[in-house]
């Protein structure tokens, strides 16, 4: 079945507000993500909660999508680091009809690279390309059964797996390469 995304959840903006050193709520950019979108480990909270702040915390299962700079990728909030608040730099998809589609499934598709291009398509801007919630809204989706998408995660899980088992025999493989030619030299 073909879905649009503003049919399955509610989208949002992020919030500006200025950082300090130290605060009780994490407020998540973009470079607080790594290259899987994944959150990076060690992130510390560096905005203080007030009345403004908790109306935007994020919940699990929400998915933050980076719309601006022309990375347009998505990341699921799993309650890594609570409380959180995504920066203006992300547009939130909350209440994301789970019945329907999983959200870690959703974000798999928007990153997928056939709708990425869409994404891209559909930025404006000359410098800074970036989308709106409109653009990310009226992304039209096929959306399998709900079998298939955790066929689909499994499957995507595997090749990420062998991605990275592969990286790591290519780093040993260069290692082992790189101390015989070091041998060579002293002999």
């Amino acid at each position: 079945m073909k879905i649009k995304v503003k049919d399955i959840s509610i989208i949002s903006t992020g919030i500006y507000t200025k950082t300090s050193a130290v605060g009780d709520v994490y407020y998540l950019q973009a470079r607080d993500f790594d290259e899987q979108r994944k959150l990076k480990v060690g992130l510390n909270p560096n905005i203080s909660g007030s009345n403004s702040v908790s109306k935007h915390l994020l919940q699990k299962g929400n998915l933050l999508i980076a719309a601006k700079a022309g990375d347009f990728f998505a990341a699921v909030y799993h309650d890594e680091v609570t409380p959180a608040v995504a920066s203006s730099m992300f547009l939130v998809l909350r209440e994301v009809k789970q019945q329907v589609i999983l959200p870690q499934f959703l974000a798999w598709q928007i990153n997928h690279p056939k709708v990425q291009k869409q994404l891209t398509a559909g930025a404006k801007g000359t410098n800074l390309l970036s989308i709106n919630k409109s653009t990310v809204g009226e992304l039209e989706l096929l959306v399998p059964t709900m079998d298939k998408q955790k066929a689909i995660l499994h499957f995507e899980q595997l090749r990420n797996r062998e991605r990275q088992l592969s990286d790591r025999i290519t780093a040993l493989k260069d290692k082992v390469i790189d101390q015989k030619i070091l041998n060579a030299l002293t002999k």
